[in-house]
């Protein structure tokens, strides 16, 4: 009833482009299941498209008429298997996390020349968000999430944050994608002494095969 997670993940019609996109919805039970019904249409009109921030457009544009209790936050990454291009847009939702070889783990920031670049959705319509792109080479990995990852208290009110995150993901570099989520899991149960989250949370790891 506090509003909810949003995750999908679609291929083109040629299996070359893969698209994943995950938004967090703060409205009540209803904005939920409609916005995610927009999501899911507008990935499926444009998924022959590597533009993923035209999707971030549309749905802010909807997402605008519908009103503030639906301000909805976003990431979208789309990668193309011809270019190894991996294609990225935000609107407010916190910055996915990339490893490559050669720098390690770091953040996926947009150039945000626009000052409404990465806005959320839902308070400006006409908002225009940007994408940037980056190369990766089999074994690259990345991690999408949501907020309620990043703001998990500990019994004395510390957020797990970003720095936390980043210093795990270290430990895992010799590890199989598969054990990423598993082990971040441990270690918020751990930083929260195991009690109920106030949030949703979404985690998506994936590598570069």
């Amino acid at each position: 009833g506090r509003g909810g997670d949003i995750h999908y993940m679609s291929v083109c019609d040629n299996d070359l482009i893969t698209r994943i996109a995950l938004a967090d919805v703060s409205g009540h039970g209803e904005s939920v299941t409609l916005i995610s019904s927009w999501v899911y249409a507008s990935l499926r009109a444009q998924m022959n498209s590597l533009a993923g921030n035209d999707v971030l457009t549309e749905l802010n544009a909807r997402i605008c008429e519908y009103g503030f209790e639906a301000i909805t936050t976003a990431t979208i990454l789309t990668y193309d298997f011809g270019s190894h291009c991996l294609y990225f847009s935000s609107a407010g939702h916190p910055a996915s996390l990339v490893w490559r070889s050669a720098g390690g783990w770091r953040r996926l920031e947009n150039l945000a020349v626009k000052r409404t670049s990465n806005m959320s959705m839902g308070i400006q319509r006409t908002a225009v968000y940007e994408q940037s792109e980056l190369t990766l080479k089999p074994g690259d990995r990345f991690l999408m999430f949501t907020d309620g990852l990043l703001d998990a208290e500990s019994p004395s009110a510390e957020p797990f944050g970003e720095s936390r995150l980043l210093h795990l993901l270290t430990t895992l570099n010799e590890t199989t994608i598969s054990s990423h989520n598993r082990e971040i899991l441990k270690a918020l149960s751990q930083h929260t002494g195991g009690a109920p989250l106030d949030d949703d949370i979404t985690i998506l790891a994936a590598e570069v095969r």
